[in-house]
């Protein structure tokens, strides 16, 4: 591992910015010129080059030849949570916060971040995508049309602190849900995604993600949640999440999608039965655990009843049965699914 860094005008910024980089010379422009274009200056941008074969290396050189805040971390290819790790061990803002490189922010991101993290003595920071960004994206996608060139309609909005709605907790699990309407959780905080939130780095460094997983924001958010951290909640729509074809979701077979969701879980199981409280345990158990078993996991099923699919996948379920993880469903729906995995474990 190799690191190339420029001089820095803060030895201590208040924000590290981690981005991965591998295959994303078509959009890493914009997601560099996004985090330049931050209303709050006081942030390093940690780009970690992960063996990318493309041109990216070639940008990431001119952006950190043009501007001190960046630097540029080259290592052999070995993942996303790889890079997010390594970005993360070299961090020196007193907060992270992940960007994904195909990806991009509002320019307030930082700014608003941190001042409601100062404002209420936070831990994490979070916040939600611009889903009428994503979803204008995900239209023209099906339509067969470029979408390259949409902007957010959002990007000019401007944010006043003191009118921003949000909601601080010592008790982020009872917010956390992973069910798609949000399973009647108040002020949610949907999904497990890493960049949509702001995070103080100790706690970032305590919490590294899982390597090797290709859905690795599910264990690390639980692990995360793990700690009781103090979080503020917003739904501010921050971040824009960009429909790429060739991403890791809509690029991997549902076979593989299904083994790293049950490799996150196996991760994840045996700490919170260990060690959660009640709550954590009450609220993991139905909002995340169940979640994923229902939506990722069986519903998927279907999907992969070919005997080089069952073959891989048979084992899997049976020791996450034999863990006890199906033990406990709360409703209706998670008793359903219980019996969808049962049926698919012994046809």
């Amino acid at each position: 591992m190799t690191s190339t860094q420029a001089p820095t005008s803060s030895a201590t910024p208040m924000v590290s910015v981690i981005v991965p980089v591998y295959n994303v010379e078509q959009y890493l422009h914009r997601c560099l010129d996004s985090i330049l274009q931050q209303t709050m200056p006081d942030w390093e941008a940690i780009c970690v080059d992960d063996g990318s074969p493309d041109g990216s290396a070639r940008i990431l050189k001119e952006y950190a030849e043009r501007d001190s805040r960046i630097r540029i971390l080259t290592k052999e290819n070995g993942g996303l949570s790889s890079a997010r790790n390594a970005g993360t061990a070299i961090a020196r803002g007193k907060y992270v916060n992940y960007v994904d490189s195909d990806d991009f922010i509002h320019p307030q991101t930082l700014e608003l971040a941190v001042a409601l993290a100062e404002r209420d003595g936070s831990d994490v920071v979070s916040w939600v995508p611009d889903m009428v960004y994503k979803r204008r994206l995900l239209l023209r996608a099906k339509l067969g049309q470029s979408y390259d060139a949409v902007q957010p309609w959002s990007m000019s909005k401007r944010y006043k602190l003191e009118d921003i709605h949000a909601v601080c907790t010592d008790e982020v699990v009872r917010h956390a849900t992973n069910h798609r309407r949000g399973d009647g959780v108040k002020d949610p905080i949907r999904y497990f995604y890493a960049w949509r939130h702001l995070v103080r780095r100790e706690l970032a460094v305590e919490t590294p993600f899982v390597e090797g997983l290709k859905f690795e924001d599910f264990p690390w958010w639980s692990d995360l949640m793990l700690r009781s951290p103090r979080v503020t909640i917003t739904q501010l729509p921050l971040y824009y999440y960009y429909y790429n074809e060739s991403s890791i979701s809509s690029a991997s077979s549902e076979c593989d999608k299904i083994t790293h969701w049950i490799a996150g879980i196996r991760h994840t199981f045996p700490q919170y039965a260990a060690s959660a409280s009640v709550v954590q345990w009450h609220c993991w158990m139905q909002q995340c655990l169940w979640a994923v078993v229902c939506d990722r996991i069986s519903k998927q099923l279907y999907k992969v009843r070919d005997d080089a699919s069952r073959a891989v996948l048979v084992p899997l379920l049976s020791e996450l049965w034999d863990m006890g993880v199906f033990a406990t469903p709360y409703n209706k729906r998670s008793r359903y699914h219980q019996g969808r995995i049962q049926a698919y474990l012994h046809q």
